[in-house]
C-alpha cells in the first residue's frame, strides 16, 4: 500500500509530449507522485490537487523523472513523477536522482490523492 498523487490523463499527456525525446526507447510511466510507502497519510483523497513540474533529472541509461513543487513526501525525498525507465530499471530508481536541471518554464499538473495497493 502507498499514498500517491495520481495524475489525471491530461497531465500525463503533457509530460509524454514534453519529454518524448528523453523517454524514447524506455517504458513510459508519467502516472503518479509517491507521497508515502506502506501507510495512509492524513490527506483529503479524491479532491483535485495542483502541482508544478519544475526540474528534470535522470540516472543515465536507467530512469528519468520530473521533480514537482506543491506537495511533499513523508520521507522528505524529492517529490517527483517517474517519466520512464530503461532496460531492467524500476521506477523507484528515480529516488536516486541527485542532479535536477531546472525546466525553462514549469509544467502545471493536476491529480488526486489516492491510497493505492
Amino acid at each position: 500500500m502507498f499514498t500517491a498523487l495520481i495524475l489525471d490523463e491530461e497531465s500525463s499527456a503533457k509530460l509524454r509530449a514534453r519529454f518524448a525525446k528523453e523517454m524514447a526507447g524506455g517504458k513510459a510511466f508519467c502516472h503518479h507522485v509517491t507521497l508515502a510507502m506502506g501507510e495512509r497519510l492524513e490527506l483529503v483523497t479524491g479532491e483535485p490537487v495542483s502541482v508544478r513540474a519544475t526540474h528534470f533529472g535522470k540516472v543515465a541509461g536507467r530512469v528519468c523523472a520530473v521533480k514537482v513543487d506543491g506537495i511533499t513526501r513523508k520521507d522528505e525525498k524529492a517529490p517527483h513523477v517517474t517519466l520512464a525507465t530503461f532496460w531492467s530499471a524500476k521506477p523507484k530508481e528515480s529516488n536516486a536522482i541527485e542532479e535536477w536541471k531546472e525546466l525553462g518554464a514549469p509544467i502545471e499538473l493536476t491529480g488526486t490523492v489516492q491510497i493505492c495497493n
